[in-house]
């Protein structure tokens, strides 16, 4: 862990070099030493000064933006010259790709795009929605920090396929950005590190589908997705909070071998199964579970030696909720 630097001008790790008139300028930033912190907020939009910066092992290319809308004048001035532009409404978004594994940091994204919260080892799906801070380093822990606030995943997507690691992606939407001079952490803020952990693979997942129990399953897709939207008012530059809009849509896309017609006969007049994706084990693991799933018609292809079927399983409303994470221990 790092705490916040005392002075948010100092640049210890920025190398220099002399340019050929003899003054020193600042080298170009390296795309692999940029960082991201996960900051849970209190209130919407509010960094907090104190607490714990969580460091998100995210996969280089993804990352949040911030963007405004530029605004041109209808004006038409002396000898056809334009009234300018007014750049206004700003907002985050983007997105965080990443490898699959228990982490805190994952465990804010997780808990954002399900509008949960975690009670122990367990994430149910719901309608609290949450919100966080990242900040953004171009070095290490000790450089200036871009700031990007009231952010929330609006939708979280696993990939898994034989032969690959569990590749997890969150689309982001948020609210503002504070660049690296106006932002300064709290002296009392802590940067942890990620400590490694065990990246997930293909064989660590097991798909089980009540009413298919023995398919061999060749690739599986979930996808948790809200209705979010940045909010915009009169005065403000940057918009003034994320609302969230219709129903939740959790579902399981899964890839498997032929082997019967059970894909066309088990499940007839939009009859409801349970589906478990389980990824990893114990201290490393993941249970993912919807307890009513209705599929979609399987579509069938043929790949090389293999005959498949594609099927979509989408939750539907139950007593026990539509779709929940559980820790395996």
């Amino acid at each position: 862990m790092k705490s916040a630097p005392p002075d948010k001008y100092i640049r210890s790790n920025w190398l220099q070099e002399t340019s050929i008139f003899g003054a020193k300028r600042q080298m170009s930033y390296n795309s692999s030493n940029i960082s991201y912190y996960i900051l849970p907020e209190t209130v919407e939009g509010v960094t907090p000064e104190t607490g714990t910066a969580l460091k998100l092992a995210h996969t280089p290319g993804s990352g949040p933006s911030y963007t405004k809308e530029t605004v041109s004048s209808s004006a038409l001035y002396a000898k056809r010259q334009s009234g300018g532009v007014r750049t206004m409404g700003g907002s985050v978004s983007g997105s965080f790709d990443f490898e699959l594994k228990r982490s805190p940091a994952i465990d804010i994204l997780l808990a954002s795009a399900l509008s949960g919260q975690w009670s122990g080892n367990v994430l149910q799906a719901g309608d609290q929605d949450s919100s966080f801070s990242i900040l953004k380093t171009t070095g290490d822990a000790d450089d200036l920090f871009h700031c990007y606030t009231g952010v929330q995943a609006s939708e979280l997507s696993l990939t898994t396929e034989t032969v690959a690691m569990v590749e997890a992606s969150t689309t982001l939407i948020g609210m503002n950005y504070v660049d690296p001079i106006a932002y300064e952490p709290g002296e009392a803020l802590v940067f942890q590190e990620d400590a490694g952990g065990f990246p997930l693979a293909a064989i660590d997942v097991t798909a089980s589908i009540a009413a298919l129990p023995s398919i061999d399953v060749r690739s599986a897709t979930l996808t948790v997705s809200h209705e979010r939207e940045a909010k915009a008012a009169l005065g403000p530059v940057s918009t003034i909070g994320i609302g969230t809009s219709g129903a939740r849509t959790a579902t399981l896309e899964v890839t498997f071998y032929r082997r019967d017609f059970a894909p066309e006969t088990a499940l007839t007049n939009d009859a409801t199964t349970s589906v478990v994706l389980t990824i990893g084990s114990g201290a490393d693991g993941y249970v993912i579970s919807m307890p009513a799933a209705q599929a979609s018609w399987p579509e069938e292809s043929v790949d090389g030696a293999s005959v498949l079927v594609t099927m979509t399983f989408t939750a539907k409303v139950n007593a026990q909720g539509d779709i929940k994470i559980t820790k395996a221990a």
